[in-house]
């Protein structure tokens, strides 16, 4: 079975469904298979051929699907990212199907999808794909994650992989979604959103993508009538500071809570709004999600509780902090490893040199858990880590760029976490023009998206440790205490 027979085979039953909402127009599943066959048409009158590497820049939520749909029928390898920041990531590709034409790269290069293709949309026999094969693994998806640096790093992940992850993606555990409409906060084109939005559409219910307006993501949730969201503790702290909140969320039935740690705090917030099931998950876009649990109101877990593996073809292990296994250990740097290798992702390129990452099939995503006889707990991460509502960066590269961005100045920084729990930074400035929490965070969010700075502190100097020669970190952490 490959992804498209999947597809079509649920098609075959629902033609006339609604599959997919997106801020421009609703599809069936049925349009979605024309769809698909239209732009197949399209590319190869372009010259596209099978097992090139295509680069798909648009969010969009229809073009994301059909494009997942058509690396399976072509064997195309897929990247779900912009031009730019292909370029930047050193990802080769033979060409990019774009929106609008870019002159950042040449014109032969690029094939622009026009409004013209769709004047026959449905008008066409569609093939059928239902008895479509899967042949050599099938196409590839290469989706964007953080690494740790702020440039962006590139996955590569093969068709049946994502077929398999795409049971646990959406990640409501043990719940099937047939009938159900679903809806993320995270963009269409993000490795979690096609992977969730695959899943849905592969039991049998409906998605709602939007790319463009994805700030009014509240307001489709009461138009559509959404029953099931996925979303980041980050989206969800803001959610929560909006005065119609509960309007809103009240009509959810679960809501999947991911990206980054949720403390008890936040889980319990949403609790007082909604009746909604939460189901809280962990992963990453190296892997996929690997833990998660039900919320139950009246069963409080520890601060940290992470839940119990949600696949069966994961092996965790603990590491020390030179990446070396523990066998007898139950607590210390986490590894993940896929037992059958055929599931294995990959980066691009691989150049981190910390213990971060993917390293000889173990993926480590820097943080230190502890298990128990109820299921994994979190504990620690890596000191030079901070994660912004799921993007991990390194800390020393934050400081790094911005004395590139400020001349002169020079940063220490500190984890700290708000009232929900999610991690921001604590900044502590010497020399050049001093500056405000916002003149950072306007610096930094191209490069480190979901950027958060608390607060920024002057100094005439940093305190030096007269025994390490080091900065004296304990002295400047001070600093921000008389705001408490």
């Amino acid at each position: 079975m490959s992804i498209i027979s999947a597809f079509a085979k649920v098609a075959a039953e629902q033609p006339q469904t609604i599959a997919m909402i997106t801020e421009r127009s609703q599809l069936t599943y049925q349009d979605i298979l024309d769809l698909v066959h239209l732009i197949d048409m399209e590319l190869a009158t372009r010259g596209v051929r099978p097992e090139q590497t295509l680069v798909l820049d648009t969010a969009r939520g229809e073009f994301t699907m059909a494009f997942t749909l058509l690396l399976s029928l072509r064997g195309y390898r897929v990247a779900f990212t912009s031009v730019k920041q292909a370029q930047l990531g050193g990802l080769a590709f033979d060409r990019a199907i774009v929106t609008e034409a870019t002159d950042l790269i040449d014109q032969s290069k690029q094939i622009v999808i026009e409004n013209s293709w769709f004047r026959t949309l449905g008008t066409l026999a569609t093939p059928d794909y239902s008895t479509h094969t899967m042949i050599d693994g099938g196409g590839i998806f290469i989706t964007q994650t953080s690494g740790s640096t702020g440039m962006p790093k590139y996955v590569i992940g093969g068709e049946a992989e994502r077929l398999k992850t795409v049971n646990v993606s959406a990640g409501f555990v043990n719940l099937s979604m047939k009938g159900r409409r679903f809806t993320t906060t995270l963009a269409p084109n993000t490795g979690w959103a096609v992977s969730a939005a695959l899943s849905v559409l592969l039991s049998g219910g409906s998605v709602v993508l939007v790319a463009s307006d994805r700030e009014k993501i509240l307001s489709f949730i009461d138009l559509y009538r959404v029953d099931a969201l996925a979303t980041t503790p980050a989206i969800l702290s803001q959610m929560l500071k909006l005065p119609d909140a509960k309007h809103f969320i009240a009509s959810l039935r679960d809501i999947r809570i991911g990206g980054a740690l949720a403390v008890e705090q936040l889980i319990q917030q949403v609790a007082e709004l909604s009746d909604a099931t939460l189901h809280i998950g962990y992963g990453a876009s190296e892997i996929g999600m690997m833990l998660g649990y039900r919320h139950n109101p009246e069963n409080h877990r520890p601060s940290g509780y992470l839940g119990h593996p949600v696949r069966d073809d994961l092996e965790i292990g603990f590491y020390d902090d030179t990446g070396r296994l523990m066998p007898d250990a139950d607590e210390g740097l986490v590894g993940f490893r896929f037992t059958d290798p055929r599931m294995q992702r990959q980066y691009l390129n691989e150049n981190d040199n910390d213990v971060a990452g993917l390293k000889q099939g173990v993926f480590f995503p820097g943080d230190v858990l502890k298990r128990t006889a109820d299921g994994y707990q979190y504990v620690d991460r890596l000191k030079n880590i901070v994660n912004f509502g799921g993007n991990k960066y390194s800390i020393e590269r934050v400081t790094e760029y911005l004395s590139e961005q400020f001349k002169g100045a020079q940063f220490v920084a500190f984890v700290d976490r708000n009232e929900h729990g999610l991690e921001q930074l604590l900044l502590v400035q010497s020399g050049g023009e001093t500056i405000d929490r916002h003149e950072a965070e306007t610096a930094l969010k191209t490069s480190f998206a979901g950027v958060a700075i608390a607060a920024v502190k002057s100094v005439k100097s940093f305190p030096v440790n007269p025994q390490t020669g080091k900065v004296a970190a304990a002295a400047l952490r001070k600093l921000f205490s008389e705001d408490r």
